[in-house]
């Protein structure tokens, strides 16, 4: 695994305890369009993917798992600039990624990440079951009163 910065490594506990993050990407108009995303790097409610996320390239990449009928998919599809947003209310600290995101075609992985009970979010099991790739290429840190920017 790449050398982090403190910076980084302090975004990476927290996103490995934060079980849900905002991804936002572009809409058809160009507006940013943001929800909540079930985090798939959380430890806690996903433990099983460590690995998953261990054999990333970038130390900060995150999977995601969404309907493929989504309106997300489409505005992913036209325009991969995305970003990823979360936080700690209790020390108010926050970190937001900015990077592109990708529509995992590679079958194996997809069912390394399917997880048993998913069936309730994908009731059309494969026919409507995506995974996302979030490749970070940029940080910002909140806390402290300041703002800290890397390269990631």
């Amino acid at each position: 695994m790449k050398n982090l910065t403190p910076t980084q490594t302090e975004c990476l506990a927290l996103l490995e305890k934060t079980a849900f993050v905002d991804l936002t990407t572009l809409d058809a108009d160009g507006y940013p369009s943001s929800r909540a995303m079930m985090n798939l790097r959380c430890k806690e409610t996903t433990p099983a993917l460590a690995d998953v996320h261990a054999e990333a390239a970038n130390p900060l990449t995150i999977y995601f798992t969404t309907n493929t009928s989504s309106a997300k998919m489409r505005e992913i599809a036209k325009s991969p600039k995305a970003a990823v947003y979360f936080y700690d209310a209790a020390t108010f600290k926050g970190y937001l990624l900015q990077g592109v995101v990708e529509n995992v075609t590679n079958e194996a992985l997809k069912k390394r990440i399917w997880q048993p009970g998913w069936e309730t979010y994908y009731p059309a099991g494969w026919e409507d079951f995506s995974v996302l790739k979030f490749t970070p290429a940029r940080m910002k840190a909140y806390g402290n009163f300041s703002v800290t920017e890397e390269n990631v």
